[in-house]
């Protein structure tokens, strides 16, 4: 064989492999944009009910507040041997104020999300801007979390160990900071260890598409 028809040959066989090797690389885009949107998809549906969630059970926490505005001291409801009914009140419409900030703040990036899905171009952009609003998300619900719960739990036990008395620094005091702080770090690790079963997937399945469309970009 001469050397031009050498040439010739390998020319087409680069030729023959190039076309395959932007054929794979296609097929591959085409299978992370689905695989992406599918992902997309179902993290749309899970912020949904969860911002919807907490807009009900807040809404309906709220009214329900307002009924102890209208029980009176000697009445029976539930507590009643620990906090009265104004403090009642104010607890379960702090608990549902809590729920009605928590699904606004979901819904606002929420809606981000979704205008990201529909106007951005460029699909590992928007996946990486996806991923840090879901793990702003999954931050705030703790931290509501660990807010709200120990807050409460400290009222209660301060009622518990106080009740009508005057406060006094003693080892009371002691039992009671204990309590609230064993509270604070339970509802810290549950609340996590919710979000991460809930949310920490669909951390992962974006962060595994974009080290394929590095791969892929390399």
């Amino acid at each position: 064989m001469e050397l031009e028809e050498l040439k010739s040959v390998w020319v087409k066989v680069i030729n023959k492999e190039c076309i395959k090797y932007e054929f794979s690389q296609n097929k591959a885009k085409e299978m992370i944009q689905k695989k992406s949107n599918t992902l997309l998809t179902k993290l749309e549906n899970q912020l949904r009910y969860k911002r919807w969630f907490c807009f009900i059970i807040g809404g309906i926490t709220i009214p329900i507040s307002s009924i102890y505005l209208f029980i009176k001291d000697d009445s029976n409801y539930l507590f009643e041997n620990i906090f009265s009914p104004i403090e009642m009140f104010s607890i379960i419409l702090i608990l549902g104020l809590a729920l009605i900030f928590l699904g606004i703040n979901i819904s606002l990036n929420y809606k981000k999300i979704i205008a990201l899905k529909t106007t951005s171009e460029n699909l590992k952009v928007t996946l990486k801007r996806v991923s840090h609003i879901l793990k702003a998300i999954m931050k705030t619900t703790v931290y509501y979390d660990t807010i709200i719960v120990p807050f409460i739990s400290f009222l209660v036990l301060y009622r518990i160990f106080f009740n009508e008395e005057s406060f006094l620094f003693d080892i009371r005091i002691l039992y009671i900071l204990l309590g609230t702080l064993i509270t604070f770090l339970f509802i810290r690790y549950v609340s996590k260890r919710q979000q991460e079963t809930r949310f920490g997937p669909f951390v992962k399945n974006l962060e595994a598409c974009i080290l394929d469309m590095d791969v892929l970009d390399d």
